[in-house]
């Protein structure tokens, strides 16, 4: 007789609630069987990734046990069975989702959250006002007196940006002399 492989009693109810869940963007707690968020994930849309945690890899294919396990991958597949409930909050902007999970998991510190245990936090860029501007790269949100922007999520994107603001205030004052050389000539 072939092994049966543990299941979720609690799928069930779990794919009812996920039906009727919001489809805008947000952030979501799956919890464990004593209410303890064991992931904090973000989504643009709700539903459809609450609905992807919860499709059991494919039995169609025929593939075999640890074939399946392989296509989910082995965290995946433990944390369902833990799960019991999940809970959502909506907000505006996939950006408000990306801040408050990156706050949430740094407050909640859940057990498959791997990515962002190592206690590294979004990029900023902050400039001071001063009159001449001093532009700085942060992992701690921007200071007072500062202009911020971000978060952004890698350095070498930030650099290329800056990169080609400099590059774009440069040729913007050579064109300003050129056209003041000019007009002195006339």
């Amino acid at each position: 007789m072939p092994k049966q492989e543990p299941t979720n009693k609690h799928l069930k109810d779990l794919k009812k609630r996920v039906a009727s869940s919001s489809q805008n963007p947000g952030i979501y707690r799956w919890l464990d069987k004593n209410g303890n968020v064991i992931y904090i994930g973000k989504a643009n849309n709700l539903r459809n990734r609450l609905r992807s945690y919860l499709t059991e890899p494919d039995k169609s294919a025929g593939l075999p046990a640890e074939a399946r396990s392989a296509q989910a991958g082995p965290w995946k597949l433990m944390m369902h069975k833990q799960i019991t409930d999940f809970d959502v909050t909506v907000t505006n902007s996939e950006l408000e989702a990306l801040v408050l999970e990156t706050n949430l998991i740094k407050e909640n510190k859940p057990k498959y959250n791997v990515l962002m245990k190592d206690d590294k936090s979004y990029l900023f860029v902050q400039i001071s006002k001063e009159p001449y501007p001093q532009i700085e790269i942060v992992r701690k949100g921007v200071e007072p007196n500062t202009i911020g922007f971000g978060p952004f999520t890698g350095k070498m994107d930030i650099r290329k940006t800056l990169d080609m603001l400099l590059y774009l205030l440069i040729m913007q004052k050579m064109t300003q002399k050129w056209k003041l050389d000019l007009l002195i000539r006339i």
